[in-house]
């Protein structure tokens, strides 16, 4: 359950990062956001090419799953607990995303482009 929640998480957070932020430009379009928001990022995958790591997204671990009884010479059980072997999981990420929306930005900031909220 905590491997499936963590999973999760983290899809989320990998979704969120994807959205562009929201610029504005006095007199634009969408479709000229649209054209200056495309041309910004072929000029940033151009300099920043993805650059795909492996990290570690949940640790490898044993779960108790039972116990393993087995009848003695006594008449009597002899009962172990079994383990279940989980092992770690991994993901992938773009380790250039970031510095590829930077250089985005600064694209559209030099086009005239300001975010929706002014800074």
């Amino acid at each position: 359950m905590f491997l499936r929640i963590l999973t999760i998480s983290v899809v989320a957070l990998t979704v969120a990062a994807c959205v562009p932020e929201k610029m504005t430009k006095p007199g634009a379009s969408q479709a000229d956001y649209d054209a200056a928001r495309t041309r910004c990022e072929a000029q940033a995958w151009a300099q920043l090419p993805a650059a795909p790591s492996t990290y570690q997204v949940a640790p490898a671990y044993t779960s108790s799953s039972g116990h393993n009884c087995v009848k003695n010479s006594y008449g009597s059980y002899d009962c172990n607990p079994r383990q279940e072997w989980h092992p770690p999981v991994y993901g992938t990420k773009d380790a250039n995303a970031a510095g590829r929306e930077t250089i985005v930005r600064a694209c559209m900031m030099q086009d005239g482009w300001s975010t929706a909220s002014g800074s």
